[in-house]
């Protein structure tokens, strides 16, 4: 159920069998609003939070419907996702031509330029019951405990980990911090961690909103945030370590030149004679042994450039595409306005 925030007493509600319904009399009486759903099963309802005549209605087996007329009509807003179903649907206050939606243990996808186009969004890592968001930080509550990005879902951490999250809440007032509600296990709160480096000589801090926590003495040389916690490279004689809140996990001597949070994994380039690797938690695997000059994520894929002998190059995870001769300046990913 969802309360129209301009009309306190205009509420709408989602239901399997009747579609959507709008109250207008603060829930004393309810009139359907089905004109366009072509199927009656709605499992989620989504407000835009800058314009309250803008819903979007997740459906069974009829992905999304969005309706800018309070309900009155609805349109489809569903490509590349027709036959999905749909059960947790957000919008991003701060773009709300930004959407997420997720269900029935299928994608996570995610829709730009209110366009009605969607991408998968990948690196979850289990089923997503619940979302929230709140300017480009997503919260996705699964059945492993709560997986987060601060990037509109380009890479992950988690948090409450083994527990079923059934429920999410931003605080309005202190956006950075969350609650989930468990299956059987009470209510979490979800606040991230801010890690700091003073540099040479004071070492790397960790502040969680109210105290700070001295983590190394070793200046970081780079980091990275991955869903396995903090990846931070201290150079040459120390090498590249992890830090998953409460211990440090020593990877590797070898000196990265690279780190890139990519799914649930962290990729690594340790440059000329050692080449790109893949870290998932607990092994490596090796992707190539020539030595990139640029590694950029891509969907569920990586583009990297190998310079002007070999050009720029697609990975899937399985295998390697090659797409250009010529060697890239630069590489960036982004989700742009589909043509008309």
């Amino acid at each position: 159920m969802i309360i129209d925030p301009d009309n306190p007493a205009t509420l709408y509600a989602a239901s399997i069998g009747g579609g959507v319904f709008q109250s207008t009399d603060g829930g004393a009486g309810w009139n359907p609003v089905t004109t366009g759903l072509t199927s009656k099963h709605a499992w989620a309802l989504a407000m835009d939070p800058q314009s309250s005549s803008t819903l979007y209605a997740g459906t069974q087996g009829a992905g999304i419907y969005k309706s800018t007329d309070g309900g009155a009509n609805w349109i489809a807003f569903k490509n590349n996702i027709v036959n999905t179903t749909l059960s947790t649907i957000v919008v991003d206050p701060a773009d709300p031509s930004t959407v997420y939606a997720a269900g029935n243990c299928q994608s996570l996808y995610r829709s730009t330029w209110g366009s009605g186009w969607w991408y998968p969004v990948y690196g979850v890592g289990s089923c997503v019951n619940v979302l929230a968001v709140d300017r480009q930080t997503l919260y996705a509550g699964t059945n492993l405990g709560v997986a987060m990005s601060t990037n509109g879902g380009g890479s992950w951490s988690t948090g409450a980990p083994g527990t079923t999250i059934e429920s999410l809440a931003i605080n309005p007032r202190m956006p950075a911090t969350a609650y989930a509600g468990t299956r059987g296990g009470g209510v979490f709160r979800l606040r991230p961690t801010l890690f700091v480096d003073f540099g040479p000589d004071k070492g790397l801090f960790s502040y969680n909103g109210v105290t700070w926590n001295l983590l190394s003495v070793w200046d970081p040389i780079n980091t990275a945030d991955w869903s396995g916690g903090l990846a931070v490279d201290f150079g040459a004689g120390k090498g590249l370590f992890n830090y998953d809140g409460s211990s440090w996990q020593y990877l590797t001597g070898w000196a990265p030149e690279n780190l890139l949070p990519w799914g649930s994994s962290l990729v690594v380039d340790f440059g000329a004679g050692r080449g790109l690797f893949r870290f998932n938690g607990t092994s490596w695997t090796t992707y190539t042994g020539w030595d990139p000059s640029i590694v950029v994520g891509w969907g569920g894929g990586l583009a990297v450039d190998f310079g002007a002998a070999r050009g720029l190059f697609l990975f899937s995870g399985t295998a390697w595409s090659h797409l250009s001769m010529l060697s890239a300046q630069a590489v960036a990913s982004a989700y742009p306005a589909p043509s008309q």
